[in-house]
């Protein structure tokens, strides 16, 4: 064996177990700070959208729980300077969404109480209308509180490069990553790796 797979494979990181949530759902194993962030290579994307796709979905699936938790973090700072702001943007966006779950649902007991009630259902769909639109400053500050994480992270897995270990280990976690949330969250919105 030659030395320098010998060095390959020394500096090869062990593959680690998924946190199995449920039969269907696991996440995959932290990596650690050095991994993820202080020794990384950092370089601006090429424009050519497979290969930029495919680093991003690549990153996004490796390091899927390091940008969890970099999520939570940032979205949780940003709210800290903002709390009342985003918990009347929280309350706003909940009621509203429980309110058009309640308006077009076809559950045959809600479809009686609707019958039977029109005023009461009319007078609670406009004051939580009312509502909403009287917290649509809140409803902003909850959105740009999602925002700013989710555009740390498209940076980061856009702008990181993928290293021969990672790309290695990447491979031989490949079946693993399947059942995780952020593969079942990138399936869900179209978004895979591109031949």
């Amino acid at each position: 064996m030659s030395s320098a797979s010998a060095d390959i494979k020394n500096n090869l990181p062990s593959v680690k177990e998924n946190l199995i949530i449920s039969d269907s759902l696991q996440f995959a194993p932290f990596r650690s700070l050095d991994e993820f962030l202080l020794k990384a290579r950092f370089q601006k994307p090429q424009f050519e959208m497979k290969k930029w796709n495919n680093r991003i979905v690549q990153n996004l699936l490796y390091f899927q729980t390091n940008y969890f938790l970099l999520f939570f973090a940032l979205f949780s700072l940003v709210s800290f300077f903002q709390f009342s702001e985003v918990m009347l943007g929280i309350s706003a966006v909940g009621i509203s969404a429980g309110v058009a779950l309640f308006a077009f649902t076809s559950h045959d007991q809600i479809k009686q109480f609707r019958g039977n009630h029109p005023y009461v259902v009319l007078a609670t769909i406009v004051l939580c209308g009312y509502y909403a639109i009287s917290q649509l400053a809140s409803v902003l500050s909850l959105i740009l509180s999602l925002i700013i994480p989710a555009f740390v992270v498209l940076l980061h897995s856009s702008f990181r490069l993928r290293e021969l270990s990672t790309k290695v280990n990447y491979h031989l976690e490949n079946a693993k990553l399947r059942n995780t949330v952020m593969f079942s969250f990138l399936q869900s919105m179209g978004l895979h790796e591109r031949a």
